[in-house]
């Protein structure tokens, strides 16, 4: 049979959100696919996931949107306190209004359960673990997974989800760009994970609070708080959920001069517990917004539920190759302090799958013309959610931007206070 009339196969490197969503678009669409996963057990990182109106309308039609709700609260509010002085209000940013407006609320979810509900909607065969992947290959004729445990597979299109640190991007960019061409490949850009906005993330999520110790986690809504540092840059959040548990996270920024901690990428992104220790033993007086240290909610995060991340901004230049393209953190990264990952990672996730819906063939032109059309469509948010992730974290690292903006813009005396920063937020949203 001719490979243009052959149905399409997907192989999908990656399960994270951006993996999860295209394997269950993908199921719900009837397109065959694989998922691989290179850890041996699902391990998702201990974050939250700020969602709205950009992927919620999907999360309904596909029929998810119940079981998020059950497992996230919505955001009514961001209040801005210094970390010398928790308690004190330097002021507050509405987030109301986003459901006034886009019929929606932005949701605070913790990234486990996220996971849990995409992985509920994915046939367990379809999900193979501990693959980690070697190399691929492409050709005319399709594409070629080679895995560390001598296992290998084979399709029509490959779909590099696998993060930051892309196996796929990888073996892409050392690929020529048209198979069994000398067309030379694309040279690996240059690693920029020393830039100035390149922070370290200590995260966590807390066992469920007493309510009777902790009585603002009983709410029916999060109204998370930002502590910002009065001589240094360090941003502390926390963001209470459903089921009374605490979205808490530690950003500081690595300045350019300490290469050190940037030299081993791997080492970087999966420090380990020893790591995730000392930082945390930096912050543990440190007050809590909803009572007790830091301590306090170290002590009641579960080690599985912690993590140390080094991350920055970054939009790389080509997402696809022939019959190979790239989807969320493996073509872009954010500073956790915007909250952007997540949503852009799904919002591609379903692009791209209607792209590969509306094929007519398996012929290596007209995928290689899909996929540049992807890229074409979906480039430019990833770039504008760029500039909004560095205003953000100017906006609450920065000490100019901390005592003038802020405080200018938090003024309790003006009913639109510091409205600015969700308009940020929810702004890109709505594309």
């Amino acid at each position: 049979m001719p490979e243009s009339e052959r149905e399409l196969k997907v192989v999908i490197v990656g399960a994270g959100t951006s993996g999860l969503m295209l394997a269950v678009m993908l199921e719900l669409g009837g397109i065959d696919y694989v998922l691989l996963e290179k850890k041996p057990a699902f391990r998702p990182a201990s974050r939250g996931c700020v969602i709205g109106p950009l992927i919620l309308p999907l999360m309904e039609q596909i029929g998810i949107l119940r079981e998020i709700k059950d497992i996230s609260l919505p955001t009514r509010k961001i209040k801005i306190q210094r970390c010398d002085n928790p308690g004190e209000s330097v002021g507050e940013i509405d987030a109301s209004f986003v459901e006034e407006r886009y019929g929606y609320p932005l949701m605070i979810v913790p990234r486990p359960a996220l996971y849990n509900v995409l992985l509920s909607k994915i046939p367990k065969h379809k999900i193979l673990l501990g693959k980690r992947v070697l190399s691929t290959s492409q050709s005319d004729l399709g594409v070629l997974v080679r895995c560390a445990d001598g296992s290998t597979f084979s399709g029509d299109v490959l779909v590099g989800a696998d993060g930051s640190n892309s196996s796929v991007r990888q073996n892409l960019y050392r690929q020529p760009e048209v198979p069994n061409t000398s067309t030379p490949p694309v040279p690996a850009p240059a690693d920029e994970r020393n830039g100035s906005d390149t922070t370290w993330t200590v995260m966590g999520i807390t066992n469920p609070l007493d309510k009777d110790l902790y009585p603002d986690m009983g709410q029916p809504y999060s109204d998370f708080v930002a502590m910002m540092g009065q001589k240094s840059r360090e941003v502390l959040w926390f963001m209470p959920t459903a089921n009374r548990r605490l979205l808490w996270a530690i950003i500081t920024p690595v300045e350019k001069s300490d290469k050190a901690l940037c030299d081993d990428g791997f080492m970087a992104t999966d420090p380990g517990p020893e790591a995730i220790e000392e930082m945390c033993s930096k912050y543990q007086h440190f007050g809590c917004p909803i009572g007790g240290t830091m301590k306090d909610m170290f002590d009641q995060s579960p080690p599985h539920l912690m993590s140390k991340n080094l991350t920055n901004n970054r939009v790389y230049d080509k997402w696809c190759g022939g019959r190979t393209v790239l989807v969320g953190n493996a073509v872009h990264k954010f500073l956790p302090s915007a909250g952007l990952n997540d949503s852009l990672n799904m919002v591609e996730s379903v692009a791209l799958a209607n792209r590969l819906h509306e094929l007519e063939s398996n012929g290596f032109h007209e995928i290689r013309a899909t996929f540049e059309q992807y890229q074409e469509n979906m480039e430019p948010l990833a770039r504008r959610v760029l500039q909004l992730s560095r205003r953000l974290d100017s906006t609450f690292t920065e000490q100019a931007s901390f005592s003038w903006g802020m405080q200018q813009q938090c003024k309790k005396s003006n009913p639109y206070r510091a409205r600015f920063l969700v308009l940020t937020l929810s702004f890109w949203i709505i594309f």
